[in-house]
């Protein structure tokens, strides 16, 4: 079979591929078709929440398996086809959204786009698939069927008793019917416990894409081998079965569909609560670990906002990342940031705010129009009471050796931030609504030392320019 090229989609709307993946014998060829609709007009479709091996694309040498999309040969991940094999019926078909297949990797602005439209993607699926890879082992197998069957009773009792007038809350319905399970189900807990013990240990948990694909998800099933599960009891299954399970997988579990609406989720989705949370989720890519949150935030998911570019360098969405935190936005290029690393991001916004404020403000030799213009806008930040503003002035007057001054003015209630531009200085001025004599000023800028120097210098280009006008008006005497 020939290799497959994708067609383009158009930029900036919201087309998308969608995959029609054809029934068949578990281990006959796979075969699909790839066509292309809009959000507003797909077909009801499900979307699969699965991990690249080694996060290559599947184009890439990691790929054993070929598929077949419109008659021609595309290799995918082991894992992939794995997933295909389970999913597919023996008849008819099902139609599917696969970021690997219905994305064009090679296309970097392609990716953008598409990134930009993953939360919409997911959040319109009829369902969420979460894809853990097959069985490890016979033994292995044998606990997560146990496991499986043990949480889809459960979740079965407590749906019926939702349906039949129960308003208690479904974690504590599941909780009743975990303890009216049959007695071989009582039997097998400890088996139950490795089995779930091993699977949050899956490479699935740990990378930071899966966290968008189910946290906007409407209802979603976990899959493992043959055996699958809904996803809104598989997260609840930890606590009911006594399983300690560390922040970060637990976090997760959070945010799963049913579940999330009694978590942290409900109330803490801004972009940087996300960051601090998932932390330490893997990404191939350092700016991934942003680009995957925005969807999934509260209040960074409007693309026009904040885009999640693929063309600019990491250190550039940094900077833009820190920008939006600081501003709700990010600023054009007449205005001039510091360099940020992804672990500042997770700083205090009041660090953040302050270390981009000092930088700002210590630009002094020369014209600095853009960074003074970024001082100024958070300036205006401080004065709306943003950026944890007692916390910002207080660390930038212990800078200074001027907390107990700084304590003073706010003390005294209302206050006013100003800032001086000057040629060898910049000056931060707080002052008390109450009067100017509660007053603090932080000054930026060049050191004494080099203000020296540079005064010298000055001098001497003075007294030479004068030496220079003395000697052509002896010229012009002659």
């Amino acid at each position: 079979m020939s290799t497959f090229r994708y067609s383009p989609l158009q930029a900036g709307t919201d087309s998308i591929r969608l995959l029609m993946l054809n029934g068949g014998a578990f281990f006959s060829d796979i075969s699909c078709q790839l066509f292309e609709t809009s959000l507003a007009e797909a077909p009801g479709y499900s979307a699969l929440s699965y991990t690249w091996e080694n996060d290559e694309p599947t184009r890439g040498s990691e790929s054993p398996h070929d598929i077949s999309i419109d008659g021609h040969a595309v290799p995918v991940t082991s894992n992939l086809y794995a997933a295909l094999q389970q999913i597919r019926p023996e008849t008819g078909h099902i139609i599917l959204w696969i970021d690997a297949l219905c994305i064009d990797q090679s296309n970097e602005l392609e990716r953008g786009d598409q990134v930009r439209q993953m939360g919409q993607i997911f959040s319109t699926a009829e369902e969420v698939l979460i894809w853990l890879g097959p069985s490890l082992s016979d033994n292995d197998e044998n606990g997560i069927q146990i496991l499986f069957e043990s949480i889809n009773w459960i979740d079965g009792h407590a749906t019926h008793a939702q349906t039949v007038g129960y308003t208690t809350s479904w974690a504590t319905l599941c909780s009743d019917w975990m303890r009216q399970r049959p007695l071989d189900m009582l039997d097998t807990e400890r088996i139950q416990r490795q089995a779930q013990k091993e699977l949050l240990t899956r490479r699935w948990f740990t990378r930071v894409w899966i966290l968008q694909e189910v946290a906007v998800a409407k209802t979603a099933r976990v899959l493992c081998g043959s055996y699958a599960c809904p996803a809104r009891s598989f997260a609840l299954m930890p606590s009911l079965i006594g399983l300690d399970v560390d922040e970060r997988t637990q976090a997760i579990l959070d945010i799963m569909p049913r579940f999330r609406q009694n978590t942290w989720w409900s109330s803490q989705r801004q972009l940087h609560v996300l960051l601090n949370k998932f932390a330490n989720s893997a990404a191939k890519r350092p700016k991934d670990k942003i680009y995957a949150l925005l969807g999934m935030s509260e209040d960074a998911c409007d693309p026009e906002r904040f885009y999640p570019h693929y063309t600019i360098p990491g250190s550039e969405a940094f900077r833009n990342t820190a920008c939006f935190l600081l501003f709700g936005d990010v600023l054009d290029a007449r205005h001039a940031f510091p360099d940020f690393t992804l672990e500042e991001l997770r700083l205090p916004i009041f660090q953040l705010a302050q270390k981009t404020l000092e930088w700002a403000l210590c630009q002094t030799e020369g014209w600095h129009e853009a960074s003074h213009k970024t001082a100024a806008r958070l300036v205006d930040r401080i004065n709306e009471g943003q950026l944890e503003r007692d916390d910002l002035l207080l660390s930038l007057a212990r800078s200074h050796g001027q907390e107990s001054d700084m304590d003073g003015v706010l003390s005294q209630g209302d206050i006013h931030v100003g800032v001086i531009f000057g040629y060898a200085t910049n000056t931060l001025r707080v002052t008390s609504q109450a009067g100017p004599t509660f007053q603090a000023n932080l000054v930026y800028g060049q050191s004494p030392k080099k203000r020296v120097s540079h005064l010298k210098f000055g001098m001497n280009l003075i007294l030479f320019l004068v030496r220079i006008v003395t000697v052509v008006r002896g010229i012009s005497r002659d």
